[in-house]
Order: structure tokens, then C-alpha cells, then sequence
């Protein structure tokens, strides 16, 4: 395992899944993170603030609402933290390292989350990056 592409959209798990590979309209933001990378969304399962529906990987799947996720976001609370594993690969001749706090940069839709309710139901989907 090398990390996560983590999607985070304003639709119920179904309206996302129904509409894959294209839920582009739904979609709030994404980023690809570390191994270390779902912790954020581990400790709102534990807070109760969001529920795993799914956990393989294709696609780990979680609900949660926006005033419990949008602000982890924004204030980047989603970045990993700096203890971990570092991951060394070779991926088609190129070779790679991600220490355990790496985040690339999160892509939001600044518009679709201004325009967000806090009490709305999001759906957070991590891909395994394997």
C-alpha cells in the first residue's frame, strides 16, 4: 500500500456509487495523502461524527456530515502525521519515497462548498493507491 486518493462529495453513498466513474458534480474536494492519511476521518468514526460504511480500499467508503468535515479541510487537520512509515517504491523505473506526513496538494471547489449546509451528508471515499 502507497497511500490514498481521497475524495470528499455532497451526495449519500448511493447518488455517488450510481453515478461512478462521473460523480464529478457532487465532488467538493480531493487530494492524495500517505499512509497515515485516513486518520482524520478514524478519529471522527471514534467521535461518532462519521460512519464507516466500507473498508477494502476500492473504494473505502464513510458518511459524515459537512460541519464535521469540511472544517478538518480547510484548517488541514487532514495531513498525516509525522511519525509513521516511509514508503520507498519504484514505479516503472522511477524510483519514489513519501515520508509519513505526505499530502498532496488538496484540489477544492471553493463555490460548491461555500454553498454546502452544515447539516448535509457527504460522502468521503478513499482509493487505495496500491
Amino acid at each position: 500500500m502507497l497511500g490514498w486518493m481521497i475524495f470528499v462529495y455532497q451526495a449519500p453513498p448511493d447518488q455517488v456509487a450510481r453515478n461512478s466513474p462521473d460523480p464529478e458534480p457532487f465532488l467538493l474536494a480531493h487530494w492524495e495523502a500517505g499512509l497515515g492519511g485516513l486518520a482524520w476521518l478514524d478519529d471522527l468514526v471514534k467521535l461518532g461524527k462519521a460512519t464507516q460504511l466500507r473498508f477494502d480500499g476500492y473504494p473505502a467508503r464513510y458518511t459524515a456530515q459537512t460541519a464535521d468535515v469540511l472544517p478538518q479541510i480547510t484548517s488541514g487537520k487532514i495531513r498525516p502525521a509525522n511519525s509513521g512509515l516511509w514508503v520507498f517504491g519504484i514505479d516503472e523505473g522511477e524510483e519514489y519515497v513519501q515520508p509519513p506526513a505526505w499530502l498532496k496538494v488538496v484540489q477544492t471547489s471553493h463555490d460548491r462548498i461555500a454553498a454546502c449546509p452544515p447539516d448535509a451528508l457527504l460522502t468521503i471515499e478513499a482509493w487505495d493507491q496500491s
